[in-house]
C-alpha cells in the first residue's frame, strides 16, 4: 500500500544511499594517489513491501579487485625483488674485481709484473728492476688478498642483510595475522555499514611486502581471512596463528647461520620447535636472492681466485726454484711439503736416480769453491730426513767444510753454508729436482687469502732468482739473466687449470684464465640485467592493468559524484513536495 508516509520513507531512503555513495566517492578520491588502495563502490539493493516498492537500502561497499590480477602482481613483485637484490649484489663483485684496464685490475698488475720480469732479463744487474718486479708481484699478491677478504666481507654484509629481511617478513607476518582477526571481527559483527575495504587493503600491501622478501601462495577461508604458505608449502599465516622467521645454528665451521620457522599459536605462545625453512626450492624474493650470491656466486668466484692464486704459486715457484739470486745467498730452503715426508719419491715425485748439482760459490764473484753431484737413491722409498743424509754424504765426500751442510726440518729441505761467508747455487738436475721439491720458492701461501711473495724477498729484491747455475762449472755468473727469461715466458705459457666455481678444467694462460673468470662475471651481470629489465616490464605491466580495474579515476568519480548529488537534490525535492502536501492535507482537516 503506498501513501505519501511510504513516499517520505522511500525518499529519506535515498538520500541516505546517495549520501553513503556520495562519501563513498570522496574517500576514492582521498586516496587517488594512494598505489594500496583499490577503488570502492556503493551497490544498491531495491526494497519492497508486500509487492510494493519502498526504497534502496545499501546493500554492500565493495572493492572494485581483480583477484588473479593481484595473485601475479603478487608474483612478480617477488620475481622482480629476487633479480633486483641478486643483481645489486653481483655488481659489488665486479667491483671488487676491478675496472677493466685500470690499475685496480688484476689483468692490468699481472702485465705489468711480466714487464718488470722482461726489464730484469735485459738488465740482471739492475737492483731497481729488480724491486719494481718484486714490488709489482707484491702487488698482485696484495689485490689477491684484498679480492679474498671483500668478497668474505660482502658475505657477511649479505648475511646482515638477510636479518634485515627476516625483521622485515616478521613485521608483515605479525601484521597480516592481525588484519586476519580484525577482518573476521568486523565481518561477523558488522554494525550500520561497517566494511572491511581499508583493512583488506592494508591486507594486501603487507603479503605484497611479504613477498618482496619471501615468494608466497595466498589463499582466503570462508572468513575471508589470508592462508600464507611459501612456494614449498610451508604455512606462514594461517586461520589460528602465524609463524616467525628466525636464524639458526650455523651446519658447520665457517658456515652462515640457517633460517628457520617458529609457530606462534592464536595465544601469541611460540613452539617449542623451530622447523628449517625450505630455501631450497624457493625461486622468488629477495632472501632467496641473497643466499644464492652469498652461497653460490661469491664461493663460486673465491673457488676461481683460489685456483688462480694456486697456479701463480705453482707456476713461478717452479721456476724461481730452478735459479738463484744474485748475490748467491748464504742457504736455499724449500717450501714446506703439506705431505708426510715419508717417501719423496711417491709424495711429490722425485725421481730415483735422478741427480742434480750443489755448489760452494764466492758471493762476490760467483767464483766456484766446492761443487759436487748428488745422486739419489735408485729405489724407493726416500725420506726427507734421508734426502738430507744422501746430500750430505755427497758434499762431505766431496770435500765441502762441516758447516757447509742440508738438513730436513718442519717438511722443508734446507741446504746452507752456516758461518754465512759463502753462497750456496744449486742445478743441473737431470729430473727437475729442484722444481719438483720447490727449492727456492718466490712465492708462499696456498690460495688467494695467503698468497705473498716470501718476505725475505720482499726485504731483499737481490734474493729474486734471476740467475742459474752455469754448467761448465757450477759457478754463478752475476750478470746471468737465464732465470729471469724463464720467469718472464710465464706470462705466455699455458698451463693447466682444475675446474672451480662453475669453471671446467681448461688449459690456459695466468691472464687468459682471470680474463674467462671476469668474462663469466660479466655474462652473468649482463644476463641478470635483461632478467630484472624483463621482470620490471612485466610488473609495470601487471600493475597497470591491476590499476585500471582498482585504481581510482579521478574524471569517472566526479562524473559518478555528479549523478548521486543530482539523486540527492531529486530526492531532496520529494520531499519537500511531501511535506508541502502533508500541509494541504492538515489544512483541510
Amino acid at each position: 500500500m503506498t501513501g505519501l508516509s511510504s513516499a517520505l520513507n522511500i525518499s529519506v531512503s535515498s538520500l541516505m544511499f546517495n549520501q553513503t555513495a556520495t562519501s563513498t566517492i570522496s574517500h576514492n578520491l582521498a586516496n587517488v594517489n594512494n598505489p594500496d588502495f583499490a577503488r570502492q563502490i556503493v551497490r544498491g539493493e531495491s526494497q519492497n513491501i508486500a509487492g510494493f516498492g519502498s526504497g534502496v537500502s545499501i546493500g554492500a561497499i565493495s572493492r572494485r579487485v581483480d583477484e588473479q590480477l593481484q595473485a601475479e602482481l603478487t608474483g612478480q613483485k617477488a620475481v622482480r625483488s629476487y633479480a633486483e637484490n641478486y643483481k645489486r649484489f653481483n655488481e659489488n663483485i665486479e667491483i671488487i674485481f676491478g675496472t677493466p684496464n685500470s690499475t685496480t685490475d688484476i689483468s692490468a698488475t699481472l702485465t705489468n709484473a711480466f714487464t718488470q720480469l722482461n726489464n730484469v732479463a735485459n738488465l740482471p744487474e739492475s737492483s731497481a728492476q729488480r724491486l719494481n718486479a718484486v714490488n709489482q708481484l707484491q702487488f698482485m699478491s696484495d689485490q689477491l688478498n684484498g679480492m679474498y677478504t671483500d668478497l668474505i666481507d660482502l658475505q657477511r654484509d649479505i648475511d646482515n642483510e638477510i636479518d634485515n629481511q627476516i625483521s622485515i617478513a616478521n613485521n608483515a607476518i605479525k601484521r597480516i595475522e592481525e588484519l586476519n582477526i580484525q577482518i573476521a571481527i568486523t565481518r561477523n559483527v558488522s554494525l550500520g555499514g561497517q566494511n572491511t575495504n581499508d583493512l583488506e587493503d592494508e591486507r594486501m600491501a603487507q603479503i605484497n611486502i611479504l613477498a618482496e622478501s619471501v615468494k608466497v601462495n595466498v589463499i582466503y577461508d570462508e572468513d575471508n581471512r589470508a592462508i600464507v604458505n611459501t612456494e614449498s608449502g610451508q604455512q606462514l599465516v594461517t586461520n589460528g596463528g602465524y609463524t616467525q622467521l628466525e636464524r639458526t645454528v650455523a651446519p658447520g665451521p665457517g658456515l652462515y647461520a640457517g633460517i628457520g620457522i617458529r609457530s606462534i599459536n592464536s595465544g601469541g605462545t611460540p613452539a617449542s620447535f623451530v622447523l628449517p625453512l625450505d630455501t631450497t626450492n624457493m625461486t622468488g624474493g629477495s632472501m632467496k636472492a641473497l643466499i644464492d650470491v652469498r652461497d653460490t656466486d661469491t664461493v663460486a668466484i673465491l673457488d676461481q681466485i683460489d685456483e688462480f692464486s694456486s697456479v701463480v704459486i705453482q707456476e713461478f715457484n717452479a721456476v724461481h726454484s730452478r735459479g738463484v739470486g744474485v748475490p748467491p745467498p748464504s742457504s736455499l730452503t724449500s717450501q714446506a711439503l703439506t705431505t708426510a715426508g715419508v717417501d719423496l719419491f711417491a709424495e711429490i715425485g722425485l725421481v730415483p736416480g735422478s741427480t742434480f748439482d750443489i755448489s760452494q760459490v764466492d758471493q762476490a764473484t760467483g767464483n766456484v769453491l766446492n761443487t759436487t753431484t748428488v745422486t739419489l737413491p735408485a729405489a724407493p722409498p726416500l725420506s726427507g730426513v734421508g734426502l738430507a743424509a744422501t746430500i750430505n754424504a755427497a758434499l762431505t765426500g766431496a770435500g765441502f767444510p762441516a758447516t757447509f751442510n742440508a738438513t730436513w726440518a718442519a717438511g722443508s729441505l734446507t741446504v746452507q753454508d752456516t758461518t754465512g761467508n759463502s753462497g750456496v747455487v744449486m742445478g743441473n738436475d737431470s729430473d727437475d729436482f729442484l722444481g719438483r721439491i720447490i727449492m727456492n720458492p718466490l712465492f708462499e701461501g696456498t690460495d688467494a687469502s695467503t698468497i705473498q711473495v716470501r718476505p725475505d724477498i720482499v726485504a731483499e729484491p737481490g734474493l729474486l732468482a734471476t740467475a742459474r747455475m752455469r754448467v761448465a762449472d757450477g759457478g754463478l755468473s752475476l750478470n746471468n739473466n737465464a732465470n729471469a727469461i724463464e720467469l718472464a715466458k710465464i706470462s705466455t705459457t699455458n698451463y693447466s687449470f682444475a675446474a672451480a666455481g662453475g669453471i671446467t678444467p681448461q688449459t690456459d694462460s695466468l691472464s687468459g684464465y682471470f680474463s674467462t673468470v671476469k668474462a663469466n662475471l660479466a655474462v652473468n651481470l649482463q644476463d641478470n640485467s635483461r632478467r630484472l629489465e624483463f621482470a620490471q616490464s612485466l610488473e609495470t605491466d601487471i600493475a597497470t592493468r591491476n590499476a585500471s580495474v582498482s585504481g581510482v579515476n579521478t574524471d569517472e568519480e566526479l562524473a559518478n559524484l555528479i549523478v548521486f548529488q543530482n539523486a540527492f537534490q531529486a530526492s531532496s525535492r520529494v520531499i519537500t513536495t511531501v511535506d508541502e502536501m502533508f500541509d494541504v492535507l492538515l489544512n483541510i482537516i
